[in-house]
């Protein structure tokens, strides 16, 4: 499958922006895959223009340009899916707010380069049986070779290093389900932290109600 994107700014001029996914099904359970992709995000107006004592616009920023590659395979049984993957996201003038301490106002800019790469990993299990609908755990690990360098970064300076996911669906009484979320997140330059989401939720004859919290521990 494959495919562009056409498109003229003002400031950009023409630019062809590809992608291709490949794929090869091995058999009825396994599917290898491979995709590349190039993308762009034009400055918003806050990031050109506006101006306040804490930001500082920039008028002058050029487009940023990413190119993403990725590898992977999904297993898709009966009752189990396994997806797993590597990528890598190599970007150019992105852009980022910094300053040199807490007294300055943020400014805006294009950085030069910034290279991510990754793994993910998934599994899925449907039991449908002992209360329990569905299974699954999840886990990312990303790099990046942005630095501090001497300055703050509000975006790029704060990305997850590693990030695991508990997820778990059951059946109650009275035709009520509740899911669960539990979530371990390692953020660079932050403290670890555990956050435990759940959702409460009843189909009845002719309305479903349901219930939610976020951050039920207050992490």
């Amino acid at each position: 499958n494959a495919g562009m994107f056409l498109n003229k700014y003002d400031k950009i001029d023409w630019k062809i922006w590809p992608g291709i996914d490949l794929s090869y099904q091995l058999n009825n359970e396994l599917r290898f895959y491979t995709t590349y992709g190039k993308a762009f995000r034009i400055p918003t107006y806050t990031e050109l223009y506006y101006t306040s004592p804490a930001n500082i616009g920039n008028p002058d920023l050029e487009s940023e340009e990413v190119a993403n590659y990725e590898l992977g395979f999904y297993v898709n049984m009966k009752n189990i899916l396994i997806n797993a993957a590597l990528f890598l996201k190599e970007g150019e003038n992105i852009i980022d707010w910094y300053r040199s301490n807490t007294e300055e106002p943020w400014q805006v800019r294009n950085i030069a380069e910034v290279t991510t790469t990754g793994f993910e990993f998934s599994f899925e299990y449907n039991l449908n049986e002992l209360y329990i609908n569905t299974f699954s755990v999840g886990y990312t690990y990303l790099n990046s070779d942005k630095e501090t360098e001497s300055f703050d970064s509000r975006y790029f300076l704060e990305h997850l290093r590693h990030q695991a996911v508990l997820k778990v669906n059951n059946q109650l009484p009275f035709n009520m389900d509740q899911s669960w979320n539990f979530r371990f997140e390692d953020r660079i330059n932050y403290d670890d932290y555990f956050i435990v989401d759940t959702r409460l939720a009843g189909v009845f004859d002719n309305f479903t109600a349901s219930f939610s919290v976020s951050n039920l521990f207050d992490s």
